[in-house]
């Protein structure tokens, strides 16, 4: 397995603490606002939920590292090998849409993503809430769900070349869509949710691997899904437990939030 670790800072729960001190307070569900994702706006930990901010406006930047346990032969692994690194900004408008850009790794490769929240759940209703989305908007149609699959060679006279490596040149996933639906429920000061989704490209192609990509993880190609459960700490803190399988693996970790600013240590590839 992959240990991951993740730093976000966002708007939206500074923004809380200057509401007018009689206004009532908010349902658990919707004031305990999901965290950022590994790579791409909000979420669980790599899944998106259907979820937008409730404030137009708000915004996100989130950066986060992922330990590769491997080594090469020979054995040359330093930070650059062994840390692949993302950062993202996400920008949320009008309580309905969400936008924003990852960069991939320290190569840069990059990508745009986005979501529209087309049905939101009502307090006493039996329908979840419906988005729909992207990731991966891009020029670099190789990455894979590690997005590892651009990469660059420094030749010894100091010049830089684009490469693919060879495992990636058959995933094609740009731009990569989906649909997701979550429900949420509160429970006092804490909330829980369930996200079940489908999606193409990072979430469904193989790039021709089959077995050698993923051989226990996956529960239907393309299928996704998760849990949260949110428990509200202090007036300004939240403390969230996480569990997903993001279409090949199976994930969990915690999330600490204070005041806008969340931490968060991960375990991927929980099945391997």
């Amino acid at each position: 397995s992959s240990a991951l670790i993740g730093a976000h800072a966002s708007a939206p729960a500074l923004a809380a603490q200057d509401a007018a001190p009689d206004a009532p307070p908010p349902v658990a569900a919707e004031s305990i606002l999901y965290p950022s994702t590994l790579d791409y706006g909000t979420g669980l930990i790599d899944i998106p939920g259907a979820g937008v901010s409730p404030t137009s406006g708000d915004g996100g930047m989130q950066a986060s590292g992922k330990v590769v346990s491997y080594c090469a032969t020979p054995c040359t692994i330093n930070f650059g090998d062994k840390l692949n690194s993302n950062f993202s900004i996400d920008t949320h408008w009008r309580q309905r849409f969400s936008v924003g850009l990852s960069v991939y790794s320290q190569n840069p490769a990059w990508g745009f993503f986005g979501q529209a929240l087309v049905l939101k759940q009502q307090p006493s209703k039996a329908w979840p809430s419906i988005a729909l989305g992207f990731r991966n908007l891009g020029p670099y149609n190789h990455e894979e769900r590690f997005l590892i699959g651009h990469d660059i060679f420094v030749s010894p006279t100091g010049g830089i070349t684009s490469i693919t490596p060879g495992f990636a040149r058959d995933f094609h996933t740009t731009p990569t869509v989906y649909a997701v639906a979550t429900k949420e429920a509160s429970f006092g000061k804490n909330a829980a949710s369930f996200s079940l989704g489908y999606g193409s490209g990072i979430f469904y192609d193989q790039g021709g691997l089959g077995k050698n990509y993923n051989d226990k993880g996956t529960i239907v190609r393309g299928l996704f899904l998760g849990a949260r459960y949110a428990m509200r700490t202090s007036e300004n803190s939240t403390v969230s437990i996480l569990a997903e399988n993001n279409g090949f693996d199976w994930n969990a970790g915690v999330v600490g939030n204070w005041r806008g600013l969340s931490v968060g240590l991960y375990g991927t590839e929980l099945e391997e």
